[in-house]
């Protein structure tokens, strides 16, 4: 499992944030990548892809770094904060999380936003803006 699907499963299998959410194929409006299917329905979550890593070396510790972004898009004309609810849900979702996947272990992670980000008509958007260290899965091994 890589780290989009560690979030996508996260999002996705909780039931405050899918109520935020109207439903696409079975499951909550949230997708690993853009664009998303014509037909899929507002609001929606997109999860970004991972934006940089690169390894660190603390002491004898070695760490990640990652960073990416939740984006929300919502219709132009909804109501005020259909959009940003969503991110906010993700945000509590997020912080303090146990994520693990092949690759890493989540070490620690802080979000910023909802914060308003252009977007053509006739849609809204928001983004959470996401970075953390983790430490990475070595050949064979395990994490610290």
């Amino acid at each position: 499992m890589s780290l989009s699907a560690a979030l996508y499963e996260r999002l996705s299998g909780d039931a405050e944030l899918a109520g935020l959410l109207p439903a696409f194929h079975g499951s909550p409006a949230i997708f690993t990548a853009l664009p998303v299917p014509a037909a899929a329905p507002l609001p929606l979550l997109v999860i970004g892809a991972l934006e940089q890593e690169d390894n660190l070396d603390v002491q004898d510790v070695r760490l990640a770094r990652l960073g990416f972004a939740l984006t929300a898009f919502a219709r132009q004309e909804a109501p005020p904060g259909q959009a940003e609810a969503p991110l906010r849900r993700a945000r509590t979702l997020l912080e303090g999380a146990d994520l693990a996947w092949p690759d890493g272990q989540l070490v620690s992670l802080t979000c910023r936003g909802p914060l308003a980000v252009p977007a053509e008509r006739p849609w809204r958007a928001f983004r959470l803006e996401v970075a953390g260290l983790y430490f990475p899965q070595p050949e064979g091994g395990s994490t610290p």
